[in-house]
């Protein structure tokens, strides 16, 4: 009477050579359709379940394959279908566009007229665009209107205007500083004297 190991049984290896040993080439080929050998350098084709055996009908044609598809693809008999083809004929549900309601006309939506309404048709360009750099329209002004709005400073007649595009501005030369003349050595005494005149030492980029 054959026994059976339990898994908390001890596997001898020696058992499996002594099972592949007895048996056939079509067992074994059966036993690799079920058992991935996970082995990378094995080829994908090797891997697969999928086997054919057929002997080659020759060797590979692209030209002749595609004429040969192409002739059983025209010689083959279309499918019969349950309704015929018929040109212009809709099968099916009409799709229809929903009907839209054209908006009645309120009273409560006509224009009324304001104090705001004479305040920016008297304005000027100047003041049009400095109320956009209030109200945040930075879209409709560039940046040097938009920065001379903010810091309350008057806006150039050469800014560009209303709707503005970007340009480059005018380079201002700004002067160098003066050199730092600091003499360090007296700094020095005069803070070991307690000097009361001593009340401020500049020391960025001192000279000498």
């Amino acid at each position: 009477m054959a026994t059976t190991k339990t898994s908390e049984e001890s596997v001898n290896i020696d058992d499996f050579d002594a099972l592949l040993e007895a048996l056939s080439a079509e067992e074994l080929e059966n036993v690799n359709d079920f058992i991935d050998p996970e082995h990378s350098y094995l080829p994908a084709s090797d891997r697969s379940n999928y086997r054919i055996h057929k002997t080659p009908t020759g060797p590979y044609d692209r030209n002749k394959l595609l004429g040969f598809l192409t002739e059983q693809g025209q010689s083959e008999k279309d499918w019969e279908e349950q309704k015929p083809f018929v040109p212009g004929e809709k099968k099916g549900k009409v799709w229809l566009a929903p009907e839209v309601a054209k908006p009645t006309h309120d009273e409560e939506d006509e224009f009324t007229h304001t104090e705001w309404d004479d305040l920016l048709t008297n304005a000027t360009e100047t003041e049009i665009v400095e109320l956009a750099a209030i109200l945040g329209f930075t879209g409709l002004i560039n940046q040097v209107q938009y920065h001379a709005a903010v810091t309350d400073k008057p806006i150039s007649t050469n800014a560009g205007g209303w709707n503005a595009a970007a340009k480059m501005e005018p380079l201002k030369l700004i002067p160098p500083e003066p050199d730092n003349m600091t003499n360090v050595e007296e700094c020095i005494e005069k803070a070991k004297a307690n000097d009361k005149e001593l009340t401020k030492i500049n020391i960025n980029n001192i000279q000498g």
